[in-house]
């Protein structure tokens, strides 16, 4: 009945109606039936956003609609929900796959990586990542900064790692 109602050009629909019956399809391995909503929202003018293109990816469709974005936006998608889930090792490795297609990562994507360490408390761990993609010409930015500013203020070492930064500037 759903199904029916949302094709109806009639019904007044919103994105995360859209959302939750591709969620339902995915979930249930009915990849056509979600692929002809997401159709229908790209004829209807919807732009997919990241809620919409976070669904597809959760429940599989990745393979199926790789037609929706780039490359980029696709792999910086699984490297943050892994990065929600807490899961830095999986996080870590999305990513590395990642620069291993010779895809960009965006300042948000390295972000992401820093939230997965942050949440299992590895600073180390985020810190030597950071140096060697700094190795590698990766450089952070707002983003990245963000994260580990509240990191360090949640330890407590703001000022220490401000003087460390101070000395590190002037002996450049």
């Amino acid at each position: 009945m759903t199904k029916h109602a949302l094709q109806e050009e009639s019904f007044e629909v919103n994105i995360r109606a859209y959302t939750k019956i591709i969620h339902y399809y995915g979930n249930r391995n009915l990849l056509e039936d979600a692929e002809i909503f997401l159709t229908l929202m790209k004829q209807r003018g919807f732009i997919y956003d990241q809620v919409i293109l976070t669904t597809v990816v959760h429940e599989g469709c990745l393979m199926k609609f790789n037609w929706l974005v780039s490359p980029q936006v696709v792999c910086s998608l699984v490297v943050k929900a892994y990065s929600m889930a807490g899961q830095a090792q999986k996080t870590l490795t999305a990513f590395e796959n990642m620069r291993r297609a010779s895809i960009k990562p965006t300042d948000k994507c390295i972000a992401s990586v820093l939230v997965a360490y942050e949440k299992e408390s590895k600073i180390n761990k985020a810190l030597e990542c950071l140096l060697d993609w700094e190795k590698d010409g990766i450089m952070v930015g707002e983003a990245v900064s963000a994260v580990l500013a509240k990191w360090f203020q949640k330890l407590g070492v703001v000022i220490e790692v401000e003087l460390v930064l101070r000395d590190f500037a002037t002996s450049q």
